[in-house]
């Protein structure tokens, strides 16, 4: 551990402040109730939102139903439900099925009131650009500057958003949503390929670094095909030409040497593969983070409107697999604010298989490498459009996909009646579970289709489900978004390396006979940049330490927050030594991983780096 000289210390000011965050034994917040909730709708602590919606064999939305009517049950066991709301369709949906019934609505839907105002429509338009390649963006472009010059009505109110910034706020001014739409184009920070070989796709990549040890995985067999083909040249095949001894020895001795070549070759072409894998796996998780980031501010930014309120997520899909905890915040935000995400998917009826595009050059050339081919694209489009059915069918919108009328996918998505329910699970424990949640109806429901979230993540330990409500109330947002930022990170297997963070571990017997490791993470301080308050240079790094049992299930963390003020005669001494923390944990034998986690207040940027410690 880097020691600092007593004279240095009386000279740079470095507060550190301590806390424990993440231990799942903490007990649930109070009850609040967020901005943008329905009216006499209580938020509690552990009460979760369920937006259904009721078709019939036709694809019409079924209206007329009561609470009886449903029934909800979670991971299998039947729930009561605290509270049941009717939204109305769009008026230009009055011709919606209905199942008649004796008992009138519990609560009235507003533009069916009498006298009432015809309620506004507030419609952000989310252009994901991070994740839309620039064709495909050109084509949704004309569609969606088409649909909004000649489709909206007199009550809708219409947001442009990328996933980097807001292109125009709500109106219903049809020429500037037009010229706004006009401006979407891909973002300069997603990362060009074409000069990679092999052409990794994201979820290639993860696959390579999630089977790395395993070279018959269909990811692996399709990257080292596509690599024979790259024009590379290996150390060893530089190393064997022109030499003459190589051709005049032995029929044994050259087989043993040209094996020897190609064993030596293949695990250089495995390096730069895998090296490549982990490059693209690390910036894609930043882009979904930032994405699903931008989301859920959208979502924020809708609850405060006095109407009705729709997202359209205009994207291809993107991986969620390290992310999908802050996806189930997204969607569990949105229900609570009774804000419905529409998803359409710009791609159309394009070919997804890289066998059948001939624009990079290269393609599968053996049956194994086409089969592989095959797998690896054809799962890659499932799981990153699953995002999309996702959050569709977890707030009640609509997923439009495999059409090339793109036009006619924007008008789709008018919004249908719904029906809100809500129930405060028994026994809930916080510790991050996964809950499996089921809508059934009772009665004549033969021919009906339920449609809603399909589940929902128990709070952990440091983070109740009210700790999304106060989001709507206010606050310091950056802080917020480096809080989900650090707990996102701390959560993840994957390594960040914005900031170059060290670990290092040990392990000692206490007199009682326990065993406490201590974890020491090291930040290279040289990565940082530093705010100017008057003639000192300011900063403040949180430190995280995570502690995962055997089964990756977090068994706790801790919290040092260093905040620095330095002249810039001190700097020099900072950047040489950097900075270190040691944090101790308790442990019984057997297996852990440790997680450390750091990031800045300046950049925010992340580092982040997992290890292994056994204690005896």
């Amino acid at each position: 551990m880097n020691r600092w000289p007593r004279y240095w210390l009386s000279m740079l000011v470095v507060v550190l402040e301590v806390g424990i965050l993440f231990v799942p034994t903490r007990g649930a917040a109070q009850s609040q109730e967020p901005a943008g909730a329905a009216p006499g709708l209580k938020v509690t602590s552990n009460l979760v939102v369920v937006r259904v919606v009721v078709t019939d064999a036709s694809g019409h939305t079924v209206t007329g139903l009561h609470e009886a009517d449903f029934k909800i049950f979670d991971r299998g066991k039947e729930q009561s439900i605290a509270h049941f709301e009717v939204e109305a369709p769009s008026p230009i949906e009055k011709s919606a099925a209905t199942v008649p019934s004796a008992e009138p609505s519990s609560v009235p839907a507003p533009d069916q009131t009498s006298g009432a105002v015809p309620q506004k429509n507030f419609v952000a338009v989310y252009f994901d650009n991070l994740s839309t390649t620039p064709k495909d963006l050109a084509v949704v472009r004309k569609a969606a500057q088409q649909y909004l010059l000649s489709s909206l009505k007199p009550n809708d109110r219409v947001a442009i958003f990328t996933s980097e910034k807001l292109l125009a706020d709500f109106t219903d001014d049809q020429k500037l949503l037009a010229e706004a739409v006009g401006k979407v184009y891909g973002s300069v920070r997603v990362r060009t390929a074409e000069m990679d070989c092999p052409h990794l796709s994201d979820y290639q990549a993860l696959q390579l670094v999630e089977f790395s040890e395993e070279p018959h995985a269909d990811a692996w067999i399709l990257a080292l095909n596509e690599m024979g083909q790259c024009k590379i040249s290996t150390i060893a095949t530089q190393a064997t030409e022109g030499n003459p001894d190589s051709s005049s020895k032995s029929g044994g001795k050259s087989a043993t040497k040209e094996t020897a070549n190609a064993a030596f070759d293949r695990d250089i072409n495995v390096a730069q593969i895998l090296n490549l894998a982990r490059g693209i796996v690390q910036q894609n998780q930043i882009l979904v983070r930032d994405n699903l980031q931008q989301i859920d501010h959208v979502v924020q930014r809708l609850a405060q409107m006095p109407g009705r309120r729709n997202v359209i997520l205009v994207s291809p899909g993107f991986l969620t697999q390290t992310e999908q905890y802050q996806l189930d915040r997204v969607i569990d935000r949105a229900l609570r604010s009774q804000v419905v995400i529409d998803s359409l998917d710009p791609k159309g009826l394009a070919i997804l298989l890289r066998s059948g595009d001939a624009s990079n050059g290269v393609s599968p050339t053996t049956g194994d490498a086409q089969r592989a081919s095959r797998a690896v694209d054809s799962n890659r489009e499932f799981v990153a459009t699953s995002v999309l059915a996702e959050v569709a069918e977890g707030t009640g919108g609509k997923y439009v996909h495999n059409t090339n009328d793109l036009q006619g996918g924007f008008a789709g998505l008018e919004r249908s009646g719904a029906y809100i329910l809500a129930f405060a699970p028994t026994g809930l424990k916080a510790d991050g579970g996964y809950h499996g949640l089921k809508v059934t109806l009772g009665g004549e429901s033969k021919g009906l289709t339920v449609q809603a979230r399909r589940g929902y993540f128990a709070p952990r330990g440091d983070a109740p489900v009210a700790a999304s409500a106060s989001v709507e109330s206010g606050g310091d947002v950056a802080e917020r978004a480096q809080h989900d930022q650090i707990q996102q990170q701390v959560l993840s297997k994957v390594d960040v390396t914005e900031l170059p963070v060290e670990l290092r571990n040990s392990v000692a017997e206490q007199p009682d006979q326990t065993q406490v490791v201590t974890v020491s993470a090291h930040l290279d301080t040289r990565a940082l940049q530093f705010q100017q308050e008057a003639d000192h240079n300011v900063n403040a790094i949180t430190f995280v330490v995570a502690v995962f049992d055997g089964k990756d299930k977090l068994l706790e963390a801790q919290q040092r927050r260093m905040s620095i003020s330095a002249l810039d005669a001190q700097l020099p001494n900072l950047f040489t030594r950097g900075l270190e923390t040691a944090f101790t944990f308790k442990l019984a034998a057997g297996t852990y991983r440790v997680r450390a986690v750091v990031a800045d207040s300046v950049q925010h940027l992340v580092g982040a780096k997992s290890d292994g410690v056994s204690v005896p």
